[in-house]
């Protein structure tokens, strides 16, 4: 008992000589100064969201258009434009970020238009609030894809507000019915879909070294959207191999989609096998076909990269003979 009170005791007057250390004080520092420098960072690190999500924009919009046949009648009128609300944003601190350098509020502002989109040829910029989209009030309750995922109409009747409100109408233009948004995750594998969306995480994004390995990342997660859905048991030692025979043919099947909907696109293919490589050197387990571990949860997904590499060649060489043969550049 006297050890452990003598121990206290030495151990209090270590921490009040520490107080009293003024190596160890906090660093007098101006809170205006660190508030500034936050805002600063933070509006910078906005307008580089922005610009990524652009490029996810771009990238989904061409291929959209592009996939319009190949997606089954999953399709739907596209406007072209990344729109964000306050509530958009991620965090309180962003949002009053947002709210202060791009005075978003409940309504949506036009952040990006898609250069060749049908916003973009109505003279839609910008800056734009949308209000309505053929009659529907744009808000908490009609989120814009969605409510555009409801018309079928051959005219989006889009009520703007710059100066004034006014009308724009705009020939609609379908494409495939997901489209993509990014997320903040640095994750190296897109977190499938929500929402009928494609989502492409940051991390992706920092791997990809162009606009056609931007593309890849979100044709590739088109191609399961066109795939019919495969049944898959619940996870168990008997039903491990097989399962995962499935889903390596899934990923295989959705890089060649991916690979059908890039070339409709226009995009160069040479380097796909390159991009997986090196999603793949990051993040190993990419490498295995089979999970070994007795305790998995959920079936892999996104991995079997070698023998996606593989077949890659296969695909190509689809293509290619259609293209020299002046065949459609559609997929038997």
């Amino acid at each position: 008992m006297r050890k452990r009170l003598t121990a206290l005791a030495c151990l209090a007057a270590c921490l009040t000589l520490a107080a009293c250390d003024p190596r160890l004080r906090r660093p007098d520092v101006d809170r205006h100064e660190v508030r500034g420098l936050e805002s600063e960072v933070g509006e910078e690190s906005l307008r580089r969201f922005l610009e990524h999500q652009a490029r996810v924009a771009d990238a989904s919009h061409r291929l959209r258009v592009a996939g319009a046949e190949l997606c089954d009648g999953e399709v739907a009128p596209l406007l072209g434009v990344v729109a964000w609300r306050r509530v958009d944003m991620p965090s309180r601190q962003l949002k009053n970020l947002a709210r202060d350098v791009w005075h978003l509020t409940t309504d949506y502002r036009v952040m990006h238009v898609v250069p060749g989109s049908p916003a973009h040829r109505a003279g839609v910029v910008a800056g734009d609030q949308l209000l309505r989209v053929n009659g529907t009030r744009l808000g908490a309750q009609n989120a814009l894809e969605p409510t555009l995922r409801g018309i079928d109409d051959d005219v989006l009747v889009v009520e703007v507000k710059r100066e004034k409100r006014d009308e724009i109408r705009i020939p609609a233009e379908s494409g495939c019915r997901h489209g993509a948004v990014l997320s903040a995750s640095n994750r190296l594998v897109t977190a499938g879909t929500a929402d009928d969306y494609v989502i492409v995480t940051m991390g992706l994004i920092r791997m990809t070294r162009s606009d056609a390995d931007l593309a890849q990342v979100i044709a590739h997660q088109m191609g399961h959207q066109m795939q019919a859905t495969v049944e898959r048991p619940p996870p168990g030692p008997g039903t491990l191999l097989a399962t995962e025979a499935l889903v390596r043919a899934d990923e295989i099947e959705a890089d060649r989609l991916g690979l059908f909907l890039m070339a409709r696109a226009g995009y160069p293919l040479d380097g796909a096998d390159d991009m997986l490589e090196r999603i793949a050197i990051e993040e190993p387990w990419m490498l295995f076909e089979v999970a070994t571990r007795p305790e998995v949860t959920a079936w892999p997904a996104h991995g079997f990269v070698p023998a996606r590499i593989v077949a890659m060649d296969r695909h190509l060489d689809e293509i290619a003979e259609k293209r020299a043969n002046a065949d459609p550049v559609t997929p038997d």
